[in-house]
């Protein structure tokens, strides 16, 4: 079954203007009828379904253009990638709601530069500082 590009935007939830732009890109070509309509088969209803699930995980345009030629083993890799890197993210979140709690707890006064007569950077301070705190 063929679709004009007014009956896939109905069915995608996304624009007219969103197809014409995935088309041009050449993520999502469409064929083109004696009248220049575009015209989606079911293949490219089956991509157009694949893109949004890459938009809705967050991937980029860019990267789903790539995804899309990737053989499915790298597509595999890519993808485990992808989520160790999510949880990469979510494990420096972790630390920097710790430390937006400890400020809560503790404020963010300085404490003396100096231990055991070494001079330490606010960088290293403050890791010092929050390790004491924490025992």
């Amino acid at each position: 079954m063929v679709r004009k590009v007014e009956e896939v935007s109905r069915l995608s939830g996304i624009s007219k203007r969103t197809l014409q732009y995935y088309d041009d890109e050449g993520i999502l070509p469409a064929k083109r009828s004696k009248e220049n309509y575009r015209l989606y088969d079911e293949v490219a209803m089956e991509k157009l379904w694949e893109i949004l699930w890459y938009k809705e995980m967050g991937v980029q345009l860019s990267e789903i253009k790539e995804i899309l030629v990737m053989p499915k083993k790298e597509r595999e890799e890519y993808f485990e990638q992808k989520v160790k890197s999510i949880g990469e993210k979510i494990q420096d979140l972790e630390e920097q709601r710790k430390f937006v709690r400890h400020i809560e707890k503790y404020g963010n006064v300085p404490e003396p530069n100096n231990r055991e007569g070494e001079i330490y950077s606010y960088k290293e301070q403050i890791k010092y500082i929050i390790k004491e705190r924490e025992k």
